[in-house]
C-alpha cells in the first residue's frame, strides 16, 4: 500500500506541476515579469497617447491585427469632460496599459497618468516616460507614386458598416520611374469614424500572388473596461491642477528646446511699420506680434500666443537704417517672463518658377480700419512635373506701406487643384499698450 500511494502522489504532483498549456504558462510569466517591470518603475509607458478620435466615448473599443499577425485592442475605458482614459491591451498578453489624456488644449494627447494591470483586476499606477522635444523630421527616399483617392459607403469590417475614403497609392522604384505595372499597389480604408486613428483596413499588393494585410477584426460601442477602476475615483478639483502643473511645464520646456535647436524660420517679410513704438502689437489670426525693443540700429519684434498656457515666445532681432527694417539679425525663443535663448535661424529661396500679378490699389478694411493697400498674387509651378506633377500653388496677400510690422493685411494659401485644402490668416487686432513678454534687461545687439 505505501508503494501504491507514493505513486499516487508522485503522478498527483506531476498532473499539477505539468501545465495543460506549456505556451499559455509561458505567456503568464512574460506577463507578471512585464507588470513587475511597470510596477518596480524600471518600464515607463510612453508620454503621448495620438491614438484617439474625436469626441471619443466610453465603451467604444476595437480589435486590430498588423501586418505580421499581431493582435492588440483599444477601448474607451471613460470619458470625464476634456479628459479620457484609453485601455490598451498589447499584443498576445494580459497586460493591460491605461492613459489618462486631455483631449484639447495646450496639453492635448500628453498623458497626465497611467496604469498597467491584467484584465479583470485592479490597476496600479505606472511611472510616464520623460517628455524630451522632437527631432527633426527626415527627408524621404527617391522614387515615385501616384495616389488617388475614392468615398466607400456600407464596408463592412470589424463587424460593423463603415463610411470613409479608400485611398489607393501605386509606387515605381527609382530603376522602373513608372515604366509598367508599379512596385507595389497599397490600399488604405479609412473611415470617417476613425476610431483610434487607425484604418479599418490595409492591404499591400507586392504581384499578384503576394497580398498582405491589416484589420480591424472586431468592434463595439459598449464594451465593458478590461481594467477594474473601482478603487481609482475621478480627481478633485486641487488634484487636477497637481495634474496638470508638471505636464504643461514639461512640454513648454520640451518645445522651447525644439524651438532653439531647430533651424526654423520666424517668416519672411518681416519689419516695422511707419512711426512705429515700443509697445505696438498686432494680432494676426493666433499670432501677437509686438514690438519689444527700438533703437537707431535694431528693432526686436515678439511673437505670442495670448491663449497658450505654455507661455512660449519666439522673437526676431531686425537691423535698423533710416527707421526702416532692412535685415534679420537674429531669432530668439523662450518662456514668458523669463530672459530670451539664443536660436537657430535659416533662411531659404523658393527656387520654383514664379509669375506675380498685382492688382490696383483700393482700400480695404481690418481691424477696424480702412487701409489702402493691393492684391498681390503669386503663382508657384512644380519644378519636376514629370516626377512630382504638374501643380500650382497660390499665394494671395494683400499689402499696405502702413500694415503693422511689415505683414501682409491678409495672406491665403491653396493649390490651385484644392482651393478649399489651403490656410489663410489676417489682421484682426491693434493695439499700442502691450508689454513685452520676455526678459530683455541683458539683452545687447547682436553682431552681424
Amino acid at each position: 500500500m505505501v508503494a501504491v500511494r507514493t505513486l499516487v502522489t508522485v503522478a498527483i504532483a506531476f498532473f499539477i506541476l505539468l501545465p495543460v498549456n506549456p505556451q499559455a504558462a509561458v505567456a503568464q510569466d512574460d506577463d507578471s515579469a512585464l507588470l513587475e517591470s511597470y510596477k518596480s518603475g524600471e518600464r515607463e509607458t510612453r508620454n503621448s497617447f495620438w491614438a484617439i478620435h474625436d469626441n471619443p466615448v466610453a465603451g467604444q473599443g476595437a480589435k486590430y491585427k498588423d501586418f505580421d499577425g499581431t493582435q492588440e485592442s483599444f477601448r474607451v475605458a471613460f470619458v470625464r469632460g476634456n479628459v479620457c482614459t484609453v485601455e490598451h491591451q498589447l499584443p498576445a498578453s494580459e497586460v493591460v496599459l491605461a492613459y489618462e489624456f486631455e483631449m484639447t488644449g495646450a496639453i492635448a494627447k500628453r498623458v497626465r497618468r497611467a496604469w498597467a494591470g491584467k484584465v479583470g483586476e485592479k490597476p496600479f499606477q505606472a511611472k510616464v516616460a520623460p517628455i524630451k522635444a522632437l527631432g527633426a523630421v527626415g527627408l524621404g527616399g527617391g522614387g515615385s507614386s501616384d495616389l488617388s483617392q475614392e468615398p466607400f459607403e456600407e464596408f463592412e469590417q470589424g463587424g460593423r458598416k463603415w463610411n470613409g475614403t479608400l485611398t489607393t497609392i501605386r509606387r515605381w522604384s527609382k530603376s522602373t520611374k513608372k515604366a509598367g505595372n508599379p512596385d507595389s499597389i497599397t490600399r488604405v480604408w479609412k473611415s470617417d469614424a476613425n476610431w483610434f486613428q487607425q484604418s479599418i483596413r490595409e492591404e499591400v499588393e507586392k504581384g499578384a500572388a503576394n497580398t498582405a494585410v491589416a484589420q480591424m477584426l472586431s468592434s463595439s460601442s459598449d464594451f465593458p473596461a478590461l481594467l477594474d477602476w473601482t478603487e481609482i475615483p475621478a480627481p478633485t478639483d486641487e488634484e487636477e491642477r497637481t495634474l496638470r502643473s508638471p505636464v504643461i511645464q514639461s512640454v513648454a520646456a520640451a518645445d522651447l528646446e525644439r524651438l532653439v535647436n531647430q533651424n526654423l524660420s520666424f517668416g519672411y517679410n518681416w519689419g516695422i511699420h511707419p512711426d512705429a513704438k515700443v509697445g505696438d502689437w498686432a494680432q494676426y489670426s493666433r499670432c501677437r506680434l509686438t514690438l519689444a525693443k527700438l533703437t537707431e540700429e535694431r528693432a526686436i519684434l515678439e511673437c505670442t500666443r495670448p491663449d497658450d498656457e505654455l507661455g512660449l515666445v519666439e522673437a526676431m532681432e531686425f537691423k535698423i537704417a533710416d527707421g526702416i527694417a532692412v535685415k534679420a539679425i537674429a531669432r530668439f525663443a523662450g518662456l514668458r517672463g523669463k530672459q530670451p535663448r539664443s536660436a537657430k535661424y535659416s533662411t531659404w529661396q523658393d527656387q520654383r518658377p514664379l509669375e506675380t500679378t498685382t492688382g490696383p490699389e483700393q482700400d480695404y478694411v481690418f481691424a477696424g480700419r480702412t487701409w489702402r493697400g493691393r492684391l498681390v498674387t503669386e503663382t508657384r509651378s512644380s519644378l519636376r512635373p514629370k516626377i512630382e506633377g504638374d501643380y500650382k500653388d497660390i499665394t494671395e496677400t494683400i499689402i499696405s506701406e502702413d500694415a503693422p510690422f511689415g505683414r501682409p493685411l491678409s495672406l491665403s494659401s491653396y493649390r490651385a487643384s484644392e482651393p478649399d485644402e489651403g490656410y489663410s490668416w489676417e489682421l484682426t487686432g491693434l493695439g499700442t499698450d502691450a508689454s513685452p513678454a520676455l526678459d530683455w534687461s541683458e539683452w545687447q545687439a547682436t553682431p552681424e
